[in-house]
């Protein structure tokens, strides 16, 4: 991670394009541009919403269409309409970094994001994900990950939102 944060900043302070970070550090274009990006989100997200090795929120939208002629109820969807599903990625400014548009409206959002290019990288692990780090001297490295709602399940790099009023109220019993 040390390295990738060395690319990082020799890139943003030197000027250097993609193409001179390729030749100077012996990465490839793309990957010079993804370590800029992932470590540009994971800090936006600590310094904008104090949540430290975030990359991005995860979620769907239901947008209502016309029912397509024949199509049955292939885009009828819980809410008793007709749909098709957005399924994006955001970083911590609320700009899209990734979407996918058209997924049939009966569809659940986790089965979507599944069936999308993310989904299938992230399935496969060959998202490029930035390595564990430390987000603080005293902690042990905790994995870059995704937030997701409680639609998505939990996995090593996608974790739910805690949401603020089960703090606020009282166990019962």
């Amino acid at each position: 991670m040390l390295y990738n944060k060395y690319v990082h900043f020799k890139c943003l302070t030197s000027g250097l394009t993609y193409a001179d970070t390729h030749y100077t550090f012996r990465v490839g274009v793309t990957t010079a541009s993804m370590i800029v990006k992932q470590i540009d989100i994971a800090t936006g997200f600590f310094t904008n919403r104090y949540f430290p090795n975030c990359l991005g929120a995860i979620d769907g939208k239901q947008a209502r269409i016309m029912n397509p002629l024949h199509s049955g109820s292939m885009f009828y969807n819980y809410k008793n309409s007709f749909s098709i599903i957005l399924m994006a990625v955001a970083d911590s400014k609320f700009l899209f970094v990734y979407v996918d548009v058209g997924e049939y409206g009966r569809e659940s959002y986790p089965s979507v994001f599944r069936h999308t290019s993310f989904g299938k990288k992230f399935k496969e692990g060959s998202l490029n994900l930035p390595p564990p780090e430390r987000i603080s001297v005293n902690t042990i490295p905790l994995p870059h990950v995704f937030i997701a709602d409680e639609d998505f399940g939990l996995t090593t790099h996608l974790m739910r939102l805690y949401h603020m009023y089960s703090l606020l109220t009282k166990p019962s019993g």
